[in-house]
């Protein structure tokens, strides 16, 4: 790091910038956005196993496993949703994005068959809260580029304070 990554020309950051930003309703929007996408992650990857063994009567070492398959099909979701973002638009692919992770989750609690278990969590993997996160902090980053750019890491500091709070 110390030798590789060269930091950006100097920025004077203000407290004015940072509090402009952090009342942007476009921001606010795609905070509560973040809330709610990581609130769904940690109901599959936490909820999921023991309500899989426990009302679906998998083993639990099998549960789990079945929940590993939402992050293996993220890592190819978040490059291309990240690629597509670039070229459909932000807001294009996240309003696609949101509810197909919503129906994925959905199907989750209601399916009875293992392979409807199966298809449901790569659905989530492909649609869900690491396949958008790509979209949502490009998304902010433009924002706070053209609107408060001296306020960028305020900005994604917010949007990981937002998110992270659906943890509690």
């Amino acid at each position: 790091f110390f030798l590789a990554v060269r930091p950006p020309p100097a920025q004077r950051q203000t407290a004015r910038g940072t509090w402009k930003v952090l009342r942007d309703p476009t921001l606010l929007c795609l905070n509560l956005t973040g809330f709610c996408s990581l609130y769904g992650f940690w109901v599959a990857v936490t909820w999921g196993p023991s309500f899989f063994q426990n009302e679906r009567g998998l083993g639990l070492g099998t549960a789990g496993l079945y929940t590993a398959l939402i992050a293996l099909a993220a890592l190819p979701a978040g490059l291309l949703t990240g690629r597509l973002s670039d070229r459909l638009g932000r807001k294009r692919l996240a309003l696609m994005l949101l509810p197909l992770a919503a129906a994925a989750i959905f199907f989750l609690a209601i399916t009875q068959s293992v392979t409807g278990l199966i298809v449901a969590l790569i659905a989530y993997g492909l649609t869900g809260k690491l396949a958008l996160d790509p979209v949502v902090l490009a998304w902010v980053g433009d924002r706070v580029s053209a609107t408060q750019p001296q306020a960028m890491g305020a900005a994604i500091g917010a949007f990981s304070f937002f998110a992270m709070s659906s943890a509690v």
